[in-house]
C-alpha cells in the first residue's frame, strides 16, 4: 500500500487505525510526515512506545480519536493537501 501512494518526502499522510503500526512504518520509511488516528487505547500505548523518535521529532503525529469525531480543518488538513 506504501508504494500504490507513491509518496515524496514533502507529502502529508493521513493514516485511519494505524493498530499496531506496521503500515504506519513502511510509510514512515518513504518520508514525509504521517499523521495517524487511532481510537484504541491499548494501540496507542503500543505506537506511543514503538515511535518515540518519530513522535519526538515531529515526523509522527498520533491522535487518540476516532476519526468520525475529528475536524481535518482543525489538523490544518484541506482537501489535496495530504495523502
Amino acid at each position: 500500500m506504501a508504494d500504490a501512494a507513491l509518496l515524496t518526502a514533502t507529502d502529508t499522510i493521513l493514516e485511519i487505525g494505524p493498530g499496531t503500526g506496521v503500515l504506519t512504518k513502511a510509510l514512515l520509511g518513504r518520508g514525509g510526515r504521517v499523521i495517524a488516528i487511532e481510537t484504541d487505547g491499548r494501540a496507542v500505548e503500543v505506537l506511543t512506545e514503538t515511535f518515540t523518535p518519530e513522535l519526538t521529532s515531529g515526523t509522527l503525529t498520533l491522535i487518540h480519536n476516532d476519526i468520525r469525531e475529528i475536524s481535518l480543518a482543525e489538523l490544518g488538513l484541506v482537501p489535496q493537501s495530504y495523502k
